[in-house]
């Protein structure tokens, strides 16, 4: 079913900053050396874009890896946790929120705020992929790319299980939300590593949309969480492998459009494959 890509409607509540309690289950390098990790905030946003001066905190705290700054903002599809890619002790507490066995971790998402800082961390392959990512960004898209030797390690090379896992690629997205888009710029060309804020309360794959709801499930365990409202949309964001003929991973939002872009470029390649594709998915649905 093709999916027109639609903006995230968004409930916003009343401006406000408060400082969180600074009780939490997780640690950075940081607090087991005896240093003590920066009081916790909540900062409640317009849907605007006028009050970027208010995330100021957060810029400071995610400026500086050594700090292993976690916390919660949100995306263009929904609620994310994020710190400095370049923060191990920040990799580490995000995959312990996801609750991920070494064994089974996988490369998380990278968020870049333009094209400049995708090209340093992956490597887009030739003219017609750049202008497709050029179509399509922002917005909700994950694309899969090479990894270039800016990504760090723990990001795409597992020490314990090297076996099973080891990789040299790594999905991106550049989110179309304002308030993401402030924090990316804040860290000057280094990128954001983001993995979706789950629901833990629910049995399914949920995600959290909910502000209330994410402040009372990770108030301790983050040191920040950015609320722009309930995102309301239940459509997840369009996963693209490029690295192996920009095979859909996932339909979510804006797949209708990545459809279009990729006919416009490619033309009768791109027919000559959506007809595999077509009697391929025929074939599956009749057995």
């Amino acid at each position: 079913m093709f999916l027109f890509s639609v903006p995230v409607t968004c409930t916003r509540r009343v401006l406000s900053t408060r400082k969180l309690g600074l009780e939490g289950n997780l640690t950075s390098d940081a607090s087991r050396t005896g240093k003590k990790r920066e009081t916790r905030l909540h900062i409640e946003v317009s849907g605007e874009g006028n009050d970027l001066w208010r995330l100021e905190p957060v810029f400071e705290l995610l400026r500086d890896p050594s700090r292993g700054a976690v916390g919660i903002l949100p995306t263009d599809t929904s609620y994310a946790f994020v710190c400095n890619l370049h923060s191990r002790a920040g990799v580490e507490r995000i995959y312990a929120l996801k609750k991920t066995p070494p064994s089974v971790r996988k490369p998380l998402s990278l968020l870049c705020r333009n094209h400049s800082t995708i090209q340093r961390y992956t490597t887009v392959m030739d003219k017609r992929t750049f202008k497709v990512l050029r179509s399509l960004l922002p917005g909700p898209y994950t694309f899969i790319l090479p990894a270039t030797h800016e990504v760090p390690r723990v990001m795409i090379e597992n020490r314990t299980h090297r076996k099973m896992w080891k990789r040299r690629e790594v999905g991106i997205r550049w989110p179309r939300e304002p308030h993401c888009q402030a924090v990316m710029d804040a860290l000057d060309g280094v990128a954001l590593l983001a993995s979706s804020v789950p629901d833990i309360d629910s049995e399914e794959d949920e995600l959290a949309g909910d502000p209330a709801k994410i402040l009372a499930q990770w108030e301790r365990q983050v040191d920040f969480i950015i609320s722009a409202g309930s995102l309301s949309s239940d459509m997840k964001s369009t996963v693209v492998d490029v690295l192996r003929g920009w095979q859909v991973l996932r339909e979510g939002l804006g797949y209708k459009e990545f459809r279009e872009v990729l006919a416009l470029e490619y033309g009768s390649e791109f027919a000559a494959q959506e007809g595999l594709e077509t009697s391929s998915r025929d074939e599956s649905v009749s057995a």
